[in-house]
C-alpha cells in the first residue's frame, strides 16, 4: 500500500488494487466457507437425516456456511487481541495438528508393540500437549530476554550522543515454571506432538498389553534403523528391529511369496492350503 500510494500513485489506482485484492479474498473464503459446509453435512449430519428432502438438506447447508461465516468473523476480532501474527498463530495450530499425524504414522510403522489403546491415548495427547502451550504463550505471553547493547568499542559515533554510547544493562527475566514451557518456539509444536504421540503411545500400549512380535507383518513395518545404521552388526541392527527379521521378508518378496502372521485367518487357510494339496497328491498316487 505504501508503493501505491505515495510512489505510483495516480487516481483511481489505489481503489483498483483493493478492489482486486478484496474480490480475490472474498471468493477464495467462499469457497472455503461452501467446502467446510458441505463436508461437515456429508460426515456428520447426513446419517441423522437420511429422510430429509433435498429442499431442507440445501437450507441446512446453506445454515452450516453462514454459522461458519461468523465463526471466522469472531475468530478474526479473537485474533486482534491476541499477541503474535496471524502466521504464527496458524503454523503454532498446523504444526499442533500435523505432528501428531506423524507421531501415530511412525508408531503404527516402526514399533510393532503399539496397540489401538496406545494410539488412540497418545494421539490424543500429542495433540492437546502442544495445543496447551499454544494457548498458553498467547494467553500469558511469557517475557523475553533481549540481548544487550553495546557500543562503548565503536570507534566512529557520527552524530551519536554520549546518552546513546553509554552502555544500559538489560534485566535478565528468568522463564520458570510455566513460563519456560510457554517460551518454547511454535515452530517446535510439530516435533512436541510427534515425540508425545510415540511415547505416551509406547507406554499406554505396555500397560494394557502390547501386541506380540511375531503376530507384525514385515511388510506393514517400516526398518527405519536399518536405513539409518545400515554399518552396525547383525545383532545390534536385530535389537534396533525391535526383533523382526527384515532379511526374511526380503528374500520372501524376491520369490513371491506372502508373509502371514501365526494365527492369523491367512495363515490358517494357507496351511490348509498346503494340507488338502499334499493330501490330494498321496490320494492320487494310492
Amino acid at each position: 500500500m505504501y508503493f501505491l500510494m505515495d510512489i505510483l500513485y495516480y487516481p483511481g489506482v489505489p481503489g483498483l488494487f483493493v478492489g482486486s485484492v478484496m474480490s480475490a479474498v472474498l471468493s477464495t473464503i467462499s469457497s472455503i466457507q461452501s467446502a467446510a459446509a458441505a463436508i461437515f453435512w456429508e460426515d456428520w449430519l447426513k446419517g441423522f437425516f437420511k429422510k430429509m428432502p433435498a429442499e431442507k438438506q440445501t437450507m441446512i447447508t446453506k445454515g452450516l456456511v453462514v454459522l461458519f461465516g461468523a465463526a471466522g468473523t469472531g475468530l478474526a476480532f479473537f485474533m486482534a487481541t491476541v499477541g503474535g501474527t496471524v502466521i504464527q498463530v496458524g503454523l503454532a495450530f498446523i504444526g499442533a495438528s500435523v505432528g501428531p499425524l506423524l507421531g501415530l504414522f511412525l508408531l503404527g510403522s516402526v514399533f510393532p508393540w503399539s496397540n489401538w489403546i496406545g494410539a488412540i491415548v497418545g494421539g490424543l495427547t500429542g495433540l492437546a500437549f502442544p495445543l496447551w502451550i499454544s494457548f498458553g504463550s498467547l494467553i500469558n505471553k511469557p517475557p523475553v530476554n533481549y540481548l544487550p547493547t553495546d557500543i562503548t568499542n565503536c570507534t566512529n559515533y557520527l552524530n551519536i550522543t554520549a546518552k546513546w554510547a553509554s552502555t544500559t544493562p538489560v534485566p535478565t527475566i528468568a522463564s520458570e515454571g510455566l513460563n519456560g514451557l510457554y517460551s518454547i518456539s511454535y515452530q517446535y509444536n510439530g516435533c512436541i506432538g510427534m515425540a508425545t504421540v510415540v511415547v505416551v503411545g509406547l507406554i499406554v500400549s505396555f500397560l494394557t498389553g502390547a501386541e506380540k512380535i511375531e503376530d507384525a507383518d514385515p511388510k506393514l513395518m517400516m526398518p527405519i534403523f536399518d536405513w539409518l545404521f545400515c554399518c552396525l552388526p547383525r545383532k545390534c541392527s536385530r535389537a534396533l528391529s525391535c526383533g523382526i527379521d527384515y532379511d526374511k521378508t526380503k528374500e520372501m518378496r524376491k520369490k513371491g511369496e506372502d508373509f502371514f502372521p501365526p494365527e492369523s485367518d491367512e495363515f490358517v487357510e494357507k496351511e490348509n492350503g498346503i494340507v488338502n494339496e499334499s493330501a490330494t497328491i498321496e490320494s492320487s498316487r494310492l
